[in-house]
């Protein structure tokens, strides 16, 4: 477990004592040493792969070069070598991204090979204990029901989701589960579980904020925004009252593009409406940062 302490203000207050302070300070520094010592080698195994990419263009040699990096990461995990932990966190991360690549393109992007993506974030996310393998996971899981990202010029990007009804069924029901999960499982894989669970919780509210505009087949846009005012009221007093902050605030944030994104689509950007709108954006944030002090004291 790490935590972050101000040994400057503790010493000045005299919570600690010089000798602690020293002790304290000589730790944090050989840590900081190994930080950047595992960096600037994560770092360089991402220019050795670009590098051996850039002289032997083969999809199949980026496959092999992921799969390499991913074994050596799971290895150095498994030694339990605290020296080596954030290294092989960063090859184990790079390892799955070169290999993924490799093999949605060799496959054409068919959906047997997003499929096999997904199942190999999940795994490795699993061995490596890793929360943000989980969220590519869950990312990869979108992919496979049309939704993507995509750049089209420069400071020009898109979001799809052509079904939004379908990812926000599928990432409810996905959220809901692995929050049981998350409840069952040791300490060490609760991250992963949450991780996924809250990765699912904003694909569901982008999914509604896609549909609040341009709807879905025969659901219209009125349908969707109206639906999504519901549950995020609904949501947003039921993680009050359980003093879940990352959901509260969460579902705050997407009230807040909710609100922004209707009351532009129906009054315009007009001087009127953007002093209005600023108005209430104002008030808004003040509210939220008062609930967040409250919740801070429970």
């Amino acid at each position: 477990m790490k935590v972050t302490l101000d040994i400057d203000k503790l010493l000045k207050e005299g919570k600690i004592t010089q000798k602690e302070y020293d002790k304290i300070l000589k730790l944090s520094s050989k840590h900081t040493t190994l930080t950047l010592l595992n960096t600037f080698l994560g770092f360089s195994i991402i220019a050795i792969s670009l590098s051996m990419l850039a002289i032997f263009p083969s999809l199949y040699l980026s496959v092999a070069i992921g799969v390499f990096l991913i074994t050596i990461g799971l290895i150095l995990l498994h030694k339990k070598i605290n020296e080596w932990i954030f290294f092989a966190n960063i090859s184990i991360l790079i390892g799955s991204l070169i290999a993924t690549i490799g093999i949605f393109i060799l496959s054409k992007g068919s959906m047997a090979s997003l499929l096999f993506i997904t199942i190999l974030y999940t795994a490795t996310s699993i061995l490596a204990k890793s929360s943000l393998l989980a969220i590519l996971a869950t990312l990869s899981l979108s992919t496979i029901i049309g939704n993507q990202t995509g750049y089209l010029m420069h400071g020009v990007y898109f979001i799809s989701i052509p079904k939004p009804t379908i990812t926000i069924v599928i990432f409810s029901l996905l959220a809901y589960l692995m929050y049981r999960v998350s409840k069952k499982v040791s300490q060490e894989y609760k991250h992963i579980a949450i991780a996924s669970a809250r990765m699912s919780i904003f694909l569901v509210n982008l999914a509604f904020w896609i549909g609040s505009i341009w709807g879905e087949d025969d659901i219209s846009s009125s349908i969707f925004a109206i639906s999504w005012a519901i549950i995020l009221i609904g949501v947003a007093i039921w993680s009050w009252r359980d003093n879940r902050v990352w959901l509260f605030n969460t579902t705050a944030i997407f009230g807040g593009i909710h609100f922004y994104t209707q009351w532009f689509e129906h009054l315009a950007a007009k001087p009127i409406s953007l002093l209005i709108g600023g108005l209430i954006g104002l008030g808004f944030a003040i509210g939220l940062k008062v609930a967040n002090k409250k919740l801070e004291k429970r």
